[in-house]
Formats: structure tokens, sequence, C-alpha cells
């Protein structure tokens, strides 16, 4: 009896660790790891931002904290969707070797809704955006413009 409870509890242990460990490693995504360091980094992150069509809202270069802002209009003709915001969070964090990115995106839908004589535009909320090809393809452009111009 008392092999049973000891081989259900190294069961239960054993899957509730593996879960913890899927939970911690499916949010590698919004990270990277840059060679430079944190203040170049930052830097080049304001002037990515602003050639890429970001409005920059919050900047806070001590903890290494930018918040930005896009616009993107929605081209198909037959959609209630007028386009999307797109909230860009970045912290810049120093490590060893150099510097870790923390990214996030928190996304809104603008639709039209209403009748022919009553339009209403809204804001939709999308929340925080989790596919992991969106914040790669983010974060390899980001990282290809850092090398290019610290190339120049």
């Amino acid at each position: 009896m008392t092999c049973k409870i000891l081989i259900t509890l190294a069961l239960a242990l054993f899957v509730f660790s593996g879960i913890n460990t899927a939970f911690a490693q499916s949010k590698d995504f919004k990270h990277a790891k840059l060679a430079l360091n944190a203040d170049t980094c930052f830097k080049q992150a304001l002037d990515y931002l602003e050639n890429h069509d970001y409005f920059i809202e919050d900047v806070d270069k001590s903890s290494g904290f930018i918040r930005a802002k896009s616009y993107t209009k929605d081209k198909k003709i037959l959609s209630s969707k007028v386009g999307e915001r797109r909230t860009v969070t970045m912290r810049f964090s120093t490590i060893a070797g150099g510097t870790l990115l923390s990214l996030n995106m928190y996304s809104e839908a603008l639709r039209w809704s209403g009748s022919i004589h009553n339009n209403v535009l809204s804001y939709e909320d999308d929340g925080i955006v989790e596919q992991p090809t969106i914040y790669k393809v983010f974060i390899e452009d980001f990282s290809s413009a850092i090398r290019r111009s610290t190339n120049n």
C-alpha cells in the first residue's frame, strides 16, 4: 500500500514539474539576447521604432523601458475591421555578454458597426499577442537593423 502511494506521489510530482517547465519555456519567444550593451540597444530601439512608424509613448532610460504604438490599416474591402492598433513594450536588461530584450505586444482591432445611417467606430480588445511568429519577425527585423547601423 505504501509503495502505491509513493509511486502515485512520484508520478504526480513528475507530471506537475513537466507542466511548470513547459509553461516557463512557452514564453521564451518574447525574449532575445543581444550582443551589444543595454545603452546602445536602447538608443537603437528608439531609432528603429521611429523609422518604422511607431508613436513612442513612454521612455524610461534608467530602467530600459520603452512603450510605443503603431497602427496598421486593414485593406480588405468587405470587412468590418478597419485596422489594428498594436502597443509594443520593450525592456532592456544587462546580462553577462550583452543585453536581454524583453518584449510584449498588445493588440486592439478598430471595427465599424451599426447601421448605414448610424456608424459606430470602436476598438475591440484582442489582448496580449501570443503568436510566437509575430515576436520572431519583430525581433529578427530589430536585430538586423541594429547590425546594419553598427556596421555603418
